[in-house]
């Protein structure tokens, strides 16, 4: 069993699991996932290295706090949400409302 980003398949299914484990508004995770995408921000999340537009104090933290939410059963959680009635739709997807990259 890999990382929870190796875990993930493809950028749709990260963006879910960032929403299960990171609070609505966090300022921390919307700019991380803004700069690097849902891949790459949850390979943050479980890594040491250094995460563009954090300090290493303020990277810590959010590591923590998101770390915390992580539970064994994540990925079956996300997996769960794929293929059923609806649909996940994420900046990336051309039915994407161009106004909701406003706020934030």
């Amino acid at each position: 069993m890999g990382t929870l980003a190796e875990q993930m398949q493809g950028e749709r299914m990260a963006r879910v699991a960032l929403s299960m484990i990171a609070e609505p508004n966090d300022a921390a995770s919307g700019r991380v996932l803004a700069h690097v995408g849902g891949i790459e921000t949850l390979r943050l999340v479980e890594s040491d290295d250094p995460v563009l537009g954090l300090a290493r104090a303020d990277a810590l933290m959010w590591r923590e706090r998101l770390a915390a939410r992580v539970t064994p059963d994540l990925p079956d959680r996300v997996a769960e949400t794929q293929g059923g009635e609806f649909g996940t739709l994420i900046p990336a997807d051309k039915e994407w409302p161009a106004g909701l990259d406003d706020l934030g």
